[in-house]
């Protein structure tokens, strides 16, 4: 099992990311739809740019540099808050993420699993992840902008 689950992550990350995506937004009553289907593009956007871990396992340089991502919802603070703060739709707004690795971090945990165990991707995967946690190799945001409607004061009367 370990070696379909490295093999999902490392060359099919992608297209189950998009798989779930749908499935979800088969779930949605279809009179939903057009409502849900904006904030559904949105977490996929951002299950993409964060969550896509193939490269970060091969270590690619490019995958190390610095990106934004400019969403309409703020699926970052939806993911981290309770269940009691709401859905995603009461996250509308749009905002500005920096997305970063940790470089150190992922390179020293690659460096110590292909000496520990092999230089083949499909066999330390697995045990990189069990020894440390998946969301070592997932990119960090941190919001750079965030853009709030303005109140308007009504006249007094």
């Amino acid at each position: 099992m370990r070696k379909y689950y490295a093999f999902t992550l490392i060359d099919h990350n992608i297209e189950a990311i998009e798989l779930a995506m749908e499935v979800v937004t088969e779930l949605v009553q279809p009179q939903s739809r057009n409502h849900i289907e904006d904030i559904i593009k949105n977490a996929k956007r951002w299950m993409l740019a964060t969550r896509n871990i193939a490269d970060v396992f091969r270590a690619h340089k490019t995958i190390f540099e610095t990106k934004t991502l400019n969403l309409d919802y703020d699926v970052p603070s939806w993911y981290e808050s309770s269940l009691e703060e709401g859905n995603l739709s009461d996250f509308k707004e749009k905002c500005t993420y920096k997305l970063t690795l940790d470089k150190n971090r992922i390179l020293s945990i690659i460096d110590l699993n292909t000496g520990l165990y092999s230089k083949n991707i499909y066999h330390w995967v697995p045990k990189a992840i069990e020894n440390s946690t998946l969301r070592f190799f997932w990119k960090n945001g941190q919001r750079i902008h965030k853009t709030t409607p303005s109140i308007q004061k009504m006249p007094s009367s």
